[in-house]
């Protein structure tokens, strides 16, 4: 493959990888500490800088969609997927939530989080396919890798979240926090191996979560492999 494709390539994994550890701190290591009146951040304050990780990180990965894929259309459906992803998921959630009727609410939902997941998944496999499909450089595979692999934590939150919008008995719940923290928390507990500390949680989520737990173990097995095989 071409270096100067290859280099570019990489530092666009890198930005997404570190975009992702950068949300997944904020939602579980800073929403805690507000949650807990360790730190004073107002609401307005939190949203506008979910909003803006959010769009940064669906900025960069339409480049890395366009990046992939030669035919100009499937980028579209990509774009638009984003586009109506946020303008349902946050429409369900923000602050015009409470001026639309229960059935408004749950059709947006499941639409937000429903494209949520397919847009995620979409871009995960392409960097599957990627990743796994050509010899790479080992820092180019571990990079890629490694943010595939957070990547599927926010794949299976966004179905989390579109469970709890298709019924209020299967939302992931807690004291503070809303329903997307939760459900994006509740992910990265599993996907990391740890209990969730969420006790009361359907039985379809447990189910869903521990097919992400051997979805993420067998991913480990697989990511070992084929860097013992380069």
């Amino acid at each position: 493959m071409d270096s100067k494709y290859t280099f570019k390539t990489r530092n666009l994994y890198t930005l997404l990888l570190c975009l992702q550890i950068f949300d997944i701190a904020n939602f579980m290591i800073v929403s805690e500490l507000v949650e807990k009146g360790f730190i004073a951040i107002s609401p307005g304050t939190q949203m506008a800088i979910q909003v803006g990780v959010v769009l940064v990180t669906n900025i960069i990965m339409t480049v890395f969609v366009n990046h992939f894929i030669k035919r100009k259309v499937w980028v579209y459906v990509y774009v638009l997927a984003i586009v109506l992803s946020i303008i349902f998921a946050f429409g369900a959630g923000g602050p015009l939530k409470e001026t639309l009727a229960p059935d408004q609410i749950k059709v947006m939902g499941l639409l937000g989080f429903g494209f949520a997941a397919l847009s995620n998944g979409f871009i995960a496999m392409l960097a599957l396919t990627d990743v796994f499909s050509q010899r790479h450089e080992l820092s180019y595979s571990l990079i890629g890798a490694s943010w595939i692999f957070l990547l599927f934590g926010i794949v299976f939150a966004n179905v989390y979240m579109f469970l709890g919008a298709l019924s209020p008995t299967l939302l992931v719940t807690s004291e503070n926090a809303n329903a997307v923290v939760n459900c994006l928390r509740y992910s990265f507990y599993v996907i990391s191996g740890q209990d969730p500390p969420f006790p009361n949680v359907a039985m379809v989520i447990r189910n869903v979560s521990t097919f992400e737990s051997i979805f993420s173990n067998l991913y480990g097995l697989m990511v070992v492999g084929r860097l013992l095989t380069k």
